[in-house]
This record gives C-alpha cells, structure tokens and sequence, in this order.
C-alpha cells in the first residue's frame, strides 16, 4: 500500500497493521529505507551498523539491514516525512 505524504515523501507500506493508529505522544519502533528521486538508496554506512548491532535490535529485509529506531511522536526527533509517515500506522505495519 503506497500514501502520498508530501512533496516527494511516500510511504510504502508492505504489511497493513492491526489495532488503533498510532498519535502524538505514542512510543512506535520503526525502521526505514531511503530512497532519492531516481531510485537510488540512501545506505547506512557499514561500520554504524556493526556498531548498532551490540545495543540495538537490526534486521534484515529485502537484503538490507535496518536499524530499529524508537521514537515519542510529537517529539520532532526523527527526521520530519519519517515522522509524518508513522502517524496513522498501525502496530505490526
């Protein structure tokens, strides 16, 4: 399922989650990839990954190994059309 968020930012969600969307104030986990304009991925350098492995929860998907990130939304901490694109999602999503 694709949501057009913004300019150019578009959620691209392969599983649809259960229960009630997430709000302002909730605390989601989430992972992201990036992609440009013309298809090129935004990578996370290898050494921040081997590094996040000892403290955060990764996974793989696709063939790419995300880090999971967790975050209050509300709070403007992750970047601003990752934060747009997580209100609404459900969990499991």
């Amino acid at each position: 399922m694709a949501k057009k968020i913004d300019k150019g930012v578009e959620l691209l969600e392969a599983v649809v989650g259960v229960g009630p969307v997430a709000d302002k104030g909730d605390v989601v986990t989430y992972n992201a990839r990036i992609f440009l304009r013309k298809g090129d991925e935004v990578t996370q350098d290898t050494s921040i990954i081997l590094r996040a492995r000892a403290h955060l929860k990764t996974r793989i998907i696709d063939g790419a190994e995300l880090i999971d990130h967790v975050t209050e939304l509300g709070k403007r901490r992750p970047i601003a059309g990752i934060e747009k694109t997580l209100y609404g999602m459900k969990k499991g999503g």
